[in-house]
């Protein structure tokens, strides 16, 4: 009975070994971005209209940002639209998909990588957003890590100087 238990284990061990190997190197082969570029290929709807102007009743865009292993697609469906029919400008990105297993993303998902690489893929992005815009600002929400993500951008990545306010 004991050498029955022990060959079942092993085989238990050695089933899960292979399904760790299996996921962990599935993202290799994967579509990792450019880490100086944030993905905007995905279709949100009200986000990311490159051509929208700020009206004087909404002078600054508002830039969404997901949480981990999220995407802007699952995260903002419902807010994205209804901002932009109130009348702002809406943007979203994608980041945080670079790196492997020691580059420190090992599943290779949207939202799992570095923190302050990511931040740096936002401080890109808003920077876009305001020359596309002309607006001198952004308001920024952040759903869980993006709400990290976003306090790494303001104190680290160059978003102190345009900041007024932050409230987690």
């Amino acid at each position: 009975m004991l050498k029955n238990s022990a060959k079942l284990v092993a085989g238990l061990v050695s089933v899960m070994m292979v399904s760790l190997v299996t996921i962990v190197s599935i993202p290799a082969i994967g579509n990792a971005q450019s880490p100086d570029e944030a993905d905007t290929s995905f279709v949100l709807p009200g986000a990311n209209d490159w051509d929208c102007k700020p009206s004087e009743k909404h002078p600054r865009p508002v830039v969404l940002v997901h949480g981990t292993w999220s995407d802007p697609v699952t995260t903002w469906t419902t807010l994205s639209p209804q901002l932009a029919a109130e009348g702002y400008c809406v943007f979203a990105l994608e980041y945080g998909r670079t790196g492997s297993l020691l580059g420190g993303n090992a599943l290779g998902l949207v939202g799992g990588d570095d923190i302050p690489k990511s931040a740096l893929e936002l401080a890109r992005f808003v920077d876009d957003v305001r020359a596309s815009t002309g607006a001198a600002q952004v308001d920024i929400v952040g759903h869980s890590l993006g709400g990290t993500l976003t306090r790494q951008y303001l104190r680290f990545a160059g978003g102190v100087s345009m900041a007024t306010k932050f409230s987690p």
